[in-house]
């Protein structure tokens, strides 16, 4: 009788069990910073983040004469507004926070009738 079957079998098994517990750690781990989007509903407007949040901007989806802003609570506290007066044409209203160290890790659209989307964090 040999053992190359076995030995092969055994080994076979571990490289699996190997790649299963990586693949699995990978998973449990999770990014430092992610993209942050909340949207109104009704396709109203939405609030949204770069990759590493520190680039809000405020966008206004519907062209209803009201206009909506982006709202981010930053991770040392401060509340950050950036408006976008009114219209899906012109784009999205912009805060650049990049070089300064800070980011937003909440946010909201809010229309500004007062309708607004849950808040939601960004990572």
């Amino acid at each position: 009788m040999t053992t190359k079957p076995i030995v092969r079998r055994s080994l076979r098994a571990a490289v699996v069990s190997g790649v299963v517990a990586t693949l699995a750690m990978a998973g449990l781990q999770s990014p430092a910073f992610a993209y942050g989007r909340m949207d109104i509903s009704g396709g109203l407007g939405h609030a949204t983040t770069n990759n590493v949040n520190d680039v809000l901007f405020g966008c206004d989806d519907k062209a209803n004469g009201i206009g909506v802003y982006g709202r981010f609570i930053m991770q040392e506290g401060s509340l950050v507004d950036v408006p976008d007066p009114d219209g899906e044409s012109g784009g999205c209203g912009v805060d650049d926070w990049r070089g300064t160290g800070y980011y937003a890790y909440k946010l909201q659209a809010v229309q500004r009738d007062g309708t607004a989307s849950a808040w939601g964090y960004t990572y």
